[in-house]
């Protein structure tokens, strides 16, 4: 039953996510919010079941949204900005998590203040790759790969096309944000089910840890072990049974393998379809 809640529960930032990916494409050229649900929802199928670092989903994602009749550069662009987005708003989301402080007023511990300084890093390294790109886009590499150039510089003038117009960026962290923050509710009502006694601000000093560890585990599939080692640790420093952050850690787990199951199904559909239209 709670694996089945958590499951429907999931939708709600996954859609959230969607509205902010579909905040930053051209209105002229935008596929029906359908269909990027659809393509969303795929990108973290792909994230939770493939054994890849943890972006891998986004490139699916950018490449199936190509076949809907947005140029490559433009989707890689777009799904590159979404992705540092992403990152910079778990970074406040985090953040705001330890100002919060869980139930009982833990101070920071340098943990805490690691996890923060990480994620920060990881948006700095994000941003980095536009900069990388222009830099082969030009001089010597120009010259040696003239068509891996104009890729590169198609990218980077629609990344800088997008980086400019502050309304969309504003637009998609907030939806951004909203989606973070969303995430407590499972966490809440998953340990509520489990007769648990866990605030709301305790629920969120716990999700936006674990989701913070996470993404320190980004070289692990799915952040297999990390997230479950930070609910128990984060869990038990609330006091909360460790039994209930058990059934958190499984019900979390079992809602991936739903989820991501009929999504990984809908992208090999999506795969076949797009195969069909080359072969015509």
């Amino acid at each position: 039953m709670l694996v089945a809640a958590a499951s429907v529960y999931r939708l709600v930032p996954i859609t959230l996510n969607a509205l902010a990916w579909q905040q930053l494409l051209p209105s002229a050229r935008r596929p029906r919010f359908r269909a990027l649900l659809v393509l969303r929802w795929i990108g973290e199928a792909v994230n939770s079941l493939i054994p890849w670092v943890q972006v891998g989903g986004d490139v699916v994602r950018a490449r199936l949204l190509s076949r809907r009749g947005i140029p490559a550069p433009d989707a890689a662009a777009v799904m590159v900005v979404d992705l540092v987005l992403g990152v910079l708003t778990q970074l406040l989301y985090t953040t705001a998590a330890l100002v919060a402080g869980p139930a009982r007023g833990t101070p920071t511990t340098r943990r805490e203040l690691l996890a923060v300084a990480a994620i920060a890093t990881g948006v700095l390294l994000l941003a980095a790759g536009p900069v990388l790109a222009h830099t082969l886009a030009t001089g010597a590499g120009a010259r040696r790969w003239p068509g891996l150039a104009r890729r590169i510089a198609a990218f980077h003038a629609a990344f800088r096309a997008l980086a400019v117009d502050r309304r969309n960026l504003i637009g998609c962290s907030a939806w951004h944000l909203g989606a973070w923050l969303s995430q407590v509710g499972e966490t809440w009502l998953v340990l509520k089910g489990c007769g648990a006694p866990v605030t709301l601000t305790g629920a969120l000093w716990v999700d936006s840890l674990t989701a913070a560890a996470r993404t320190l585990a980004f070289f692990m599939p799915a952040g297999i072990g990390a997230q479950e080692l930070a609910l128990l640790a984060l869990g038990r420093s609330l006091g909360l049974a460790p039994g209930a952050l058990m059934i958190l850690a499984l019900v979390k787990r079992l809602r991936e393998l739903a989820i991501g199951g009929l999504g990984f199904g809908a992208w090999v559909l999506a795969k076949r379809a797009g195969g069909r239209e080359e072969a015509s």
